[in-house]
């Protein structure tokens, strides 16, 4: 297998799986020198930026045909004749297995997620291996195919040789494709294609749980977790304000095209109220000043502000919490954890 690129800066999650026999600078080079029959991997290295994307003449693809070589070209300006548009990010779309070549492992109308990753959509018609588009259901289709769809995976319409990713799938790690198994199937066969042979490995996810689904939790597990979740609430959620101290809501469920999370700085009642008690709870274990003004400062900042507590007697939601901070929508079980929170937390440090 020949990898396009250059091993001393180029690098990828795919690269990393496969391991390429050997690099070539250009794709021309490799379909020159590449053995009959041997596979060429075209990664898009600036992905999702268009500079310096992946293109293969008509001759580059006349003369991988000739010589039966498979080509893997990603997230390209154009392949032939047949040109791609500018990314575009489809809403509410996941990955629809549209053909049983991945095996029983992913058969057809299986959903797999691509996030928010950038798609071009080819100027030509192709029975696509993948498609993106929002359908309905958790891990299968239930009402079937997309009625608009983007092709994601697909052979090249007039050169059965040379497979085409309207993605980027060489990130598939920093990208947080998942469910991992699901991706694995797709990319073992990609793998296959390219003259590999065997399985491949599972990979850790970036995000994941900390502990294996049967795996043996040590004697300090709970004290760990307790210790983690207010390490984190210390650097990546407090914050200041007028007058104490206040909780951010912490990170958007959405993840984009190279797998982040952009930060949720909002401020919301709840929030505050929940979390001034794992700083309670660390000033009754461990006697620290600091997170014991931490918790006081978070319950100044619930009780005494406008901005998320009801502080209008005359108001038929007088004492209630806000929802979000200058938001007056309020919510029962939103209340009842804040205030479960604050009277344990109120107890434990004396807090008033």
């Amino acid at each position: 297998m020949i990898c396009i690129g250059n091993p001393e800066i180029n690098r990828s999650d795919l690269t990393g799986l496969l391991l390429p026999d050997r690099w070539s600078p250009s794709l021309e080079k490799a379909v020159a020198e590449a053995d009959g029959g041997e596979g060429v991997l075209m990664p898009a290295w600036n992905y999702p930026a268009l500079a310096g994307a992946p293109t293969v003449s008509a001759e580059t693809l006349e003369l991988a045909a000739k010589r039966n070589l498979k080509l893997y070209v990603e997230y390209p300006d154009y392949v032939g004749k047949m040109t791609f548009g500018e990314p575009v990010q489809p809403p509410f779309s996941r990955a629809v297995v549209t053909d049983e070549r991945f095996g029983t492992a992913l058969a057809p109308l299986s959903i797999l997620a691509t996030h928010g990753a950038w798609c071009r959509r080819a100027a030509a018609q192709v029975l696509p291996l993948l498609e993106v588009g929002r359908v309905a259901g958790y891990r299968h289709a239930t009402f079937g195919r997309p009625d608009q769809s983007l092709p994601l995976l697909f052979f090249h319409p007039g050169y059965p040789n040379v497979l085409v990713a309207a993605t980027s799938l060489a990130h598939f790690r920093h990208a947080r494709l998942a469910p991992m198994e699901d991706w694995r199937a797709v990319l073992e066969w990609l793998a296959r294609f390219l003259g590999r042979r065997g399985q491949v490995a599972p990979w850790r996810m970036r995000v994941a749980p900390r502990y294996a689904r049967n795996g043996k939790l040590p004697a300090d597990a709970a004290e760990e977790a307790f210790r983690a979740s207010l390490n984190w609430l210390s650097r990546h959620a407090l914050g200041e304000a007028g007058n104490g101290v206040m909780m951010q809501e912490g990170f958007a469920s959405g993840i984009d095209g190279q797998g982040r999370q952009l930060h949720r700085p909002q401020e919301r009642g709840d929030c505050t109220g929940e979390c001034a008690l794992p700083f309670a709870l660390d000033w009754e274990l461990r006697r620290d000043p600091n997170s014991r003004r931490q918790c006081h400062g978070l319950l100044q900042r619930l009780f005494t502000s406008s901005e998320l507590i009801c502080l209008q007697p005359e108001n038929p939601a007088y004492g209630m919490l806000n929802f979000y901070a200058g938001i007056h929508g309020y919510y029962g079980d939103d209340n009842c954890r804040a205030a479960l929170s604050a009277v344990l937390a109120t107890a434990l440090t004396g807090s008033r």
